[in-house]
């Protein structure tokens, strides 16, 4: 059981990736692995530009670039990360917001949607405040508005403590566990179907190396 449901995963991710276009973009003196989705057809929307979560190579979120077909998706590994060499320079989210704009000159987009989770939400945020006439509608998730908070659980924040228990616990669990109560694969138990209980496939990651995810944790020390 435990191989179909791997096989199934495996299929959706195929799936999500197939669509997608994934080049190395040299902008604003950095090289990123860049994804796009749709990006050459014609649409009544804005483009989504997304920030992913630390530690989170493209892969994690494809599925969602493929779940939105009205509309085009960008998305990028942030330096050190998934594709994206690590960073010669030390970077930030002010930095890297002005990165991004390279970023969209360079695919030809003017203005976006955009949308952040945990990590990703403090660069959303940080980019919706630079650069307000490129950004039209700014959708947050499980993020925060700075460093001084109190999250709602304070043993939340024993999960980030590496690398490897933050994408067990968030992307290995929570987050597909969210998704698929979302779209109604429940059971009376625990909300979850036993046949997508699994986490997500091991090759939705890429490796990562551990002082780029100290990195990334220290560039949100500047968010507050």
């Amino acid at each position: 059981m435990a191989d179909k449901r791997e096989k199934v995963l495996d299929e959706a991710l195929d799936e999500a990736m197939r669509d997608a276009t994934i080049t190395m973009e040299s902008v604003g003196g950095r090289t990123l692995r860049v994804a796009t989705w749709r990006l050459d057809q014609p649409s009544e929307h804005l483009p989504i530009l997304f920030f992913n979560g630390i530690g989170a190579n493209i892969e994690a979120v494809a599925p969602l670039a493929e779940a939105l077909p009205d509309r085009a998706f960008i998305m990028f590994d942030m330096p050190g990360i998934g594709g994206s060499p690590e960073p010669v320079v030390p970077y930030n989210t002010v930095t890297m917001a002005w990165t991004t704009t390279q970023l969209l000159d360079k695919l030809g987009v003017d203005k976006v949607d955009l949308m952040g989770v945990s990590w990703g939400g403090a660069m959303a945020q940080h980019f919706a405040i630079q650069h307000p006439g490129r950004t039209r509608r700014l959708i947050l998730a499980a993020t925060t508005a700075g460093m001084i908070m109190m999250p709602g659980n304070p043993a939340s924040l024993s999960k980030g403590g590496s690398a490897p228990l933050y994408r067990f616990c968030f992307y290995g669990r929570a987050l597909p566990d969210a998704v698929r109560r979302g779209i109604g694969q429940g059971d009376e138990q625990d909300g979850a179907h036993p046949s997508v209980k699994a986490p997500f496939p091991a090759r939705i990651f890429l490796p990562i190396d551990g002082n780029a995810w100290l990195d990334q944790r220290a560039r949100f020390t500047v968010h507050a």
